[in-house]
């Protein structure tokens, strides 16, 4: 898809009228054509998901003038046995670890940090059951 962004404003100052023409991420005045992907940034920039969880990344991708463009984006996972990322940038936690997520658009890539942790099953805690007396303190541990 062309993105081609023009705009026009009318100003007006001391009775006279002032023209303002304003071009982006277009590389001439006569032949318009797409500005190249300068910059991909990736949202959320760092995330943690348990194991068995989803989360979701967006990419925004800008020309050179800092203006959105709408191009191909491809995802991919660092290490796909702890995370894995579809077409549509949702990841997927599959065993504990850090990976990276990338987007990347006509060769320019912006990137995310995930740190996947396994989700606690359960804790015990030692003495089950004790009696103390007001003013006493019991030593507990856990694990």
């Amino acid at each position: 898809m062309r993105s081609v962004v023009r705009s026009i404003a009318w100003a007006a100052a001391a009775g006279l009228g002032l023209l303002v023409l304003g071009q982006a991420c277009d590389n001439g005045p006569s032949t318009p054509s797409p500005e190249p992907v300068a910059a991909v940034y990736v949202a959320p920039g760092t995330d943690t998901a348990l194991v068995g969880h989803n989360l979701q990344f967006t990419a925004r991708l800008e020309c050179q003038h800092g203006h959105v463009l709408e191009r191909e984006i491809l995802w991919r996972s660092s290490d796909p046995t702890i995370a894995r990322v579809s077409a549509a940038g949702y990841l997927t936690a599959v065993g504990p670890g850090q990976v990276t997520v990338t987007a990347k658009s006509e060769g320019i890539e912006g990137h995310a940090a995930v740190l996947v942790l396994t989700p606690v099953a359960r804790i015990t805690v030692a003495p089950a059951t004790s009696s103390i007396l007001p003013g006493e303190t019991v030593q507990l541990g856990a694990t």
